[in-house]
């Protein structure tokens, strides 16, 4: 399962896929400006071999690697939440609307 993830993430990157939800992002360093313009995964060329041969993560004979389980990963998002009425009164296109929200989770263990 996790080979065949990152082989299909592979593949929705390399067609384009992400595009337009990925921006660059510039940061001042001492070296000066720096700029990412891509996510460090899905890794190219991922297979059950490689996987096979990562060590657990945690324990001894866990099942837990680094190609099994998320990355340690940061990211950000950003969301104009409004009424109608002032998003007209700024010349915003409105894109959607909350008709109801509810809430649920799970025991952190389960990951789910």
């Amino acid at each position: 399962f996790a080979a065949k993830s990152q082989q299909k993430a592979e593949l929705a990157k390399l067609a384009g896929h992400f595009q337009e939800e990925t921006v660059p992002v510039t940061i001042d360093s001492r070296k000066g400006p720096s700029s990412l313009y891509h996510d460090e995964f899905p890794k190219p060329g991922t297979t059950v071999e490689v996987l096979s041969k990562l060590k657990p993560a945690f324990e001894k004979d866990g099942t837990v690697t680094a190609g099994n389980s998320s990355g340690i990963n940061d990211g950000a998002a950003v969301l104009i939440l409004t009424t109608a009425k002032e998003a007209k009164s700024r010349g915003l296109t409105t894109l959607g609307e909350i008709v109801g929200w509810s809430q649920a989770g799970v025991d952190p263990e389960l990951m789910g």
